[in-house]
């Protein structure tokens, strides 16, 4: 069942919870990579994950560096045998939904440096520093109402590219 055009995969390990409002999960899918993967019943509502992915091919539409993205197909079998990744609410853990979820492949890995803030002096080594006006024009246009988010990937010399995060609000 393709979405987007694209065909789902499924999730087939959970690997940690990450920081976040909609309370994202690192998982394994069956393609052998790991993505960044929000649940359509997470916290911060059901339009979310068509956010994330509609975002997404926004920016890449625009020429913008995003990660690529994927549904994923979560079970019933899968969440009980995780209930590390329920997610927490006042009331207490809340159960994820079974099926479709939108899955961003997670940049990070085996010697990669990933940066979420940088220091004033590290903004001259970001190689694609002119996208994030043209991100600013996007976010205006497509009425974000969320803080700009992105990842900085280091390369072998030291240079940083800015990838593009966060698509949900």
């Amino acid at each position: 069942m393709p979405a987007f055009g694209k065909d789902f995969t499924l999730m087939t390990g959970y690997i940690r919870n990450l920081r976040g409002g909609s309370q994202p999960i690192l998982a394994q899918a069956s393609d052998g990579l790991l993505y960044v993967v929000k649940f359509t019943n997470n916290l911060q509502g059901a339009n979310l994950p068509f956010n994330e992915s509609i975002g997404s091919e926004l920016y890449r539409a625009c020429g913008l560096a995003v990660a690529q993205w994927k549904p994923l197909l979560v079970t019933d079998a899968f969440i009980d045998r995780n209930p590390d990744c329920w997610m927490q609410t006042p009331e207490g853990r809340l159960r994820p939904e079974s099926g479709l979820c939108f899955g961003s492949r997670f940049l990070g890995g085996d010697g990669v440096r990933l940066l979420e803030i940088l220091p004033d002096a590290s903004f001259k080594r970001v190689l694609n520093f002119k996208s994030f006006w043209l991100a600013w024009m996007i976010d205006i246009c497509a009425n974000h109402a969320d803080n700009r988010q992105a990842l900085f990937k280091e390369d072998a010399q030291g240079h940083l590219s800015a990838f593009f995060i966060d698509h949900g609000h």
